[in-house]
């Protein structure tokens, strides 16, 4: 391979490349409310009246899908809120963190907005323990490992 070609693959590694943490016993310890059912559409504007105009919890995807793999993805983000304007708002690429808006530009054409419907007022609390088990890299939430600890029951170790 030529310097010029190796410079360039490592170029992209850095640009491409995501801080993501794993932690199972984070992800033991969620509770997730009874009957789940998550949807998942592709971030494209033919999919915005399959969003419903309600609250809920969502998540943004990377999906490669390579290899027509359907369980490849990379989950970046966690929220809640309307999930229709929540969807419009990423499809219009204006999130209000700069970060994450960089994800959706780069990743355009992979990105899948995954939700479920929640249909009381405790959206923000399911959403709050789902990043906190999953510890998304483009939640800027200010979770320190001090602040999951104290969420985290002390079984889960």
């Amino acid at each position: 391979m030529s310097q010029s070609r190796s410079t360039d693959l490592s170029d992209q590694i850095d640009i491409h490349s995501h801080s993501v943490v794993m932690l199972p016993f984070l992800w033991k310890s969620y509770q997730p409310p009874p009957a789940l059912s998550w949807k998942s559409v592709k971030l494209e504007k033919p999919s915005l009246l399959q969003v419903p105009s309600t609250n809920g919890v969502y998540t943004l995807d990377v999906c490669p899908h390579v290899a027509s793999h359907k369980n490849h993805a990379y989950i970046m983000y966690v929220g809640s809120g309307n999930l229709r304007d929540r969807f419009s708002k990423y499809l219009k690429k204006r999130p209000s963190n700069d970060d994450l808006k960089k994800v959706l530009e780069k990743y355009e054409g992979y990105i899948y907005f995954s939700f479920f419907t929640v249909s009381d007022k405790t959206y923000k609390t399911k959403e709050e323990a789902l990043y906190t088990a999953i510890y998304p890299p483009y939640n800027k939430m200010g979770l320190t490992l001090a602040a999951i600890l104290d969420r985290t029951p002390k079984t889960a170790f």
